[in-house]
């Protein structure tokens, strides 16, 4: 069943769900900083400074040891879902450690907006994480000694990824 109505007469509900999806260094993170309240960015790409100087933006910067280290990114990001999910104030966001993540930041600080930026960077950090992981899903390839790269090797990587991605995209939108 379909129904138009004008909307300029409802009554917001105060909470908008959107996701932005678009190449990288394309003006998302500046769409994001204008949203109303306390937005908190998820930042894949280590360029949380495109949103320096705004007021009411947050930011976690999320980066894998890299080389031959285990990827621990995909997995810090399910830990600040779940704690996200138990409360939206950033005060009371940890670590899975139990060390405050915004020390700084004054209790009943509630997040009205979350932006994953960008997708495509978190989906490669998911990615990482799963073929690191699950043998199973990865072709190594050795680049001199002690040094190797992992690659997915069949379909069933990029529904690892595209699993990890979507679970944490839903619960997002659940929040």
């Amino acid at each position: 069943m379909l129904e138009g109505r004008s909307m300029e007469q409802e009554s917001s509900t105060g909470r908008l769900r959107v996701a932005i999806i678009g190449p990288e260094k394309n003006g998302k993170s500046v769409l994001i900083s204008t949203n109303p309240g306390i937005t908190l960015a998820l930042d894949f790409d280590q360029r949380a400074e495109a949103l320096a100087g705004k007021k009411g933006i947050y930011a976690i910067t999320f980066r894998d040891p890299g080389g031959i280290k285990m990827p621990q990114s995909a997995e810090e990001v399910m830990d600040v879902m779940t704690g996200l999910e138990a409360s939206l104030d950033l005060s009371e966001l940890k670590t899975k450690m139990g060390v405050r993540i915004f020390p700084n930041v004054a209790k009943g600080t509630l997040i009205n907006s979350l932006a994953f930026d960008s997708i495509s960077s978190f989906a490669k950090m998911m990615m990482d994480y799963e073929t690191y992981n699950n043998a199973d899903l990865c072709r190594k390839i050795k680049i001199g000694p002690g040094l190797e790269i992992r690659v997915a090797k069949n379909y069933d990587a990029w529904n690892a990824e595209m699993q990890g991605v979507s679970s944490a995209v839903m619960r997002a939108f659940a929040l």
